[in-house]
């Protein structure tokens, strides 16, 4: 590799880390012309707010998550403090009223295993997954959700970074490392 290349690719790596989540999958979806997105992991609603105000050819989008306690696996120390059901409570409250105003945003308050039953398979565009961090929530997560992603849609993941080697491990056993793309921490790949 010579040096330009070199340079250019530190560059693209510097500049993916500056960008959101948000943007990151902004640029799928109006790259690829989708039109309905699934996020599964939603706690305040910060990546679907953006998803919604940036990308207004989507005329489905679903946020996904149960807004209930649970112990979380060693990988998820540091990800978000284990918080009272009666925080979780409120911040589903909050996220409700955050989005009520948009009938194109549904948000399901579901296990990610209850709600992928809700999709048909090969019917969903863009899947994100930036739920629980360990290991086997991950492959979990994968192994639910790939089915539902149409054929040229892209299945991606938050945190692809070894603070969450649960996620990377996961990711590569189900796709390898070769089948990935990996922009800032958001990995993805292409449903064949």
């Amino acid at each position: 590799m010579n040096i330009i290349n070199m340079i250019k690719g530190i560059l693209s790596l510097v500049y993916s880390f500056s960008l959101s989540n948000g943007e990151i999958l902004t640029s799928f979806i109006k790259k690829n012309n989708f039109r309905n997105y699934v996020e599964v992991g939603v706690w305040k609603g910060d990546t679907l707010s953006y998803i919604a105000n940036h990308n207004k050819i989507l005329n489905k989008i679903s946020g996904i998550d149960p807004y209930e306690v649970k112990l979380y696996g060693n990988d998820m120390k540091g990800c978000m403090a284990l918080e009272s059901q009666e925080t979780f409570d409120k911040v589903y409250r909050k996220v409700i009223e955050r989005f009520k105003g948009n009938p194109n945003i549904k948000i399901i308050k579901k296990t990610s295993k209850e709600a992928s039953m809700d999709f048909k398979d090969n019917s969903v565009d863009l899947v994100f997954i930036d739920a629980d961090h360990s290991y086997k929530s991950v492959k979990d997560d994968i192994n639910l959700w790939l089915p539902k992603v149409r054929k040229g849609g892209i299945l991606a993941g938050h945190d692809y970074y070894l603070k969450f080697f649960g996620v990377i491990q996961a990711v590569h056993e189900a796709f390898g490392i070769d089948n990935i793309g990996i922009k800032g921490i958001i990995w993805w790949t292409f449903k064949k």
